[in-house]
């Protein structure tokens, strides 16, 4: 799968406009494995998440992914390895990325 098909099949859709539709859309997700590392949806290396909540409200938004070291270290790589790709990209290309 390129990257382009990854990006289509993040299913994120549009972004919601009311507050009932915006919690309805989070409420439908597992942030869990909110990491995209390498093309890839994963959780955090240590299972760990931390909350996210409304600040006018205090609701629990979501549980998101807490990225560690290793999970740093990762996404460094994979952009260190992706570097050259995307910079022999037209802007073109990556405008539709």
């Amino acid at each position: 799968m390129n990257i382009l098909e990854r990006y289509h099949a993040m299913e994120y859709g549009p972004a919601p406009e009311a507050r009932n539709e915006a919690d309805a859309w989070l409420a439908a997700r597992d942030f869990s494995k909110a990491l995209f590392i390498g093309g890839d949806w994963k959780a955090a290396t240590g299972g760990k998440t931390f909350e996210t909540s409304d600040p006018a409200s205090g609701k629990l938004l979501a549980k998101v992914s807490d990225a560690g070291a290793a999970d740093i270290d990762a996404a460094v790589s994979a952009a260190a390895k992706a570097l050259p790709k995307w910079s022999a990209s037209s802007g073109y290309s990556r405008a539709k990325v």
